[in-house]
């Protein structure tokens, strides 16, 4: 198992370019580079790039005349530069899909023209990035900046841009580590420019800043193997961790979590990092990143959220009106379940019309607790917190065995099953951060109207819902300067008034 800190992934094949096809509708381009000079080479890239190379095809129909891929000494500055412009920009149009796959060495510098907060750059190290010319080295890295520009480029496309490297929610698998002959990490190049990330005093509970390297486009779907300060895993032979569970999530469903036979790009994002998690807490091999976690990154305009992988559309589609999506969007958005949170709707989760309804709710960690329902037309109330339970001195924190009764005596009315009969949704949520997380998250909610928030529309229901998931997938910072996600639990009850 081999840290691929060097270089993002980008799938590349030599050999396998195809002559310009101008009557294809779809562009992808892949990158993948193992051949790094001395101790910085990498063992599975190439593979990533295969894999990914078959997968577009069986899975996502795109034609091997529609692929170009550079592979080791093929994937230089230059030639991946070219080939993007000629390639995906000049031999696309409005409509196309465009698919920018990269596996390899990803690193950071520093920020040259004053546009990145933290005065920071991603950067993807194409094969004449490294070597034991430190001048030309730094020069031929690739930098979000050249990305960036690139992707703005492509309006009215699908891009899908994919980075299975270190650092790569900035988009980069770092390109300094430490190498041990262990076959489970890879040398760590620090460059002269290139900034050391020392730990910081922050904020555990403070969200980390956007800086990906793909800046968010209305149009762009960027995936990462990694948070900013991670390394990606290269598990050698057999391919990057990301990727192959990327492929795995789609290609075999594994991320069907609802088991409705589609894949959205938020099921993806859960699976990947639900997975990566596991892989780190059986085999041990994520030590050298802070909190040994593996936390993969998907930015993404929220209205993508809910949509499949597979879909071709161009913009974000517009919220549909239909209470069933708005059912489907709250399914996607539940995710698992670490707090051991209970929910209970008493005394069943069918009720008739002027029936006594109650929520009694415990957990098994201590944490801010929200409840959402959603009615039978699509209608999100917000149960709690409420002003009820705000003027008992109740800021929504759930203590360890606590039990949480809505409502209870204290406010004073009971509630009671009423119009519109049919089936509902119940989502308990419960956040394992501090307050000032929890402030930015609450000001996604509707405000509080005779009691309780309330959004009618469904379409701005979904909205609220594929927000409220985005926000639940970023990354926090840590006093180590590392970057970890955030802890959260839900889940969903069906429910039916009759």
């Amino acid at each position: 198992m081999i840290f691929k800190q060097f270089c993002a992934t980008t799938l590349c094949l030599a050999g396998i370019i195809s002559p310009l096809d101008t009557t294809a509708d779809d562009r992808a381009l892949i990158i993948g580079i193992n051949a790094y000079p001395g101790d910085s080479a990498l063992e599975g890239c190439k593979t990533d790039a295969e894999n990914m190379y078959q997968f577009i095809q069986e899975v996502w129909n795109y034609k091997p005349q529609q692929i170009k891929m550079l592979t080791d000494e093929a994937a230089t500055r230059q030639a991946i530069l070219a080939t993007f412009d000629d390639w995906l920009i000049n031999g696309s149009q409005p409509g196309d899909r465009i698919l920018f796959y990269y596996s390899g060495h990803g690193s950071t510098l520093a920020d040259n023209n004053s546009d990145e907060g933290d005065g920071i750059d991603e950067v993807l190290c194409p094969i004449d990035s490294v070597g034991n010319d430190q001048k030309s080295r730094g020069a031929n890295m690739l930098r979000d900046d050249d990305i960036n520009t690139r992707l703005r480029q492509l309006p009215e496309r699908q891009v899908i841009f994919i980075s299975d490297s270190c650092h790569s929610g900035t988009i980069t698998r770092s390109l300094d580590s430490n190498q041990r002959k262990s076959h489970t990490r890879v040398k760590r190049l620090i460059f002269p420019d290139q900034p050391r990330l020392k730990p910081q005093a922050r904020s555990i509970g403070r969200p980390e800043p956007a800086n990906n390297f793909a800046a968010p486009l209305n149009n762009v779907i960027a995936y990462s193997a990694v948070a900013p300060n991670q390394k990606a895993l290269d598990g050698g032979p057999r391919g990057g961790i990301f990727t192959n569970l990327f492929i795995k999530a789609i290609r075999d469903k594994a991320a069907d979590r609802n088991s409705d036979g589609k894949i959205t790009h938020a099921e993806v994002l859960d699976y990947v990092r639900l997975e990566s998690q596991s892989y780190c807490k059986k085999t041990g091999n994520c030590a050298d990143n802070p909190g040994q976690l593996l936390t993969p990154q998907l930015d993404v305009n929220p209205k993508w959220l809910s949509t499949e992988v597979t879909a071709k559309e161009a913009t974000p589609p517009p919220p549909t009106s239909s209470p069933e999506d708005t059912m489907a969007v709250a399914q996607v958005v539940a995710g698992e379940n670490p707090a051991q949170l209970k929910t209970q709707m008493l005394p069943s989760t069918r009720f008739q019309l002027g029936e006594n309804m109650q929520i009694s709710i415990n957990s098994q960690h201590p944490g801010y607790l929200f409840v959402l329902d959603i009615d039978s037309t699509g209608k999100l109330t917000v149960l709690f917190p409420n002003e009820y339970s705000v003027k008992q001195n109740r800021k929504g924190v759930l203590q360890i065995g606590q039990t949480v009764t809505i409502p209870d005596d204290s406010y004073g009315f009971e509630f009671k099953a009423q119009e519109p009969t049919g089936k509902g949704l119940l989502l308990t949520l419960l956040i394992e951060e501090e307050e000032t997380f929890i402030r930015t998250f609450q000001q996604q909610l509707p405000m509080t109207q005779r009691g309780f928030g309330v959004v009618e529309k469904t379409s701005q229901v979904q909205t609220t819902l594929q927000k409220l998931h985005q926000q639940l997938h970023q990354t926090i910072l840590t006093p180590e300067g590392g970057s970890r996600p955030i802890n959260w639990s839900m889940v969903s009850i069906e429910y039916e008034i009759r």
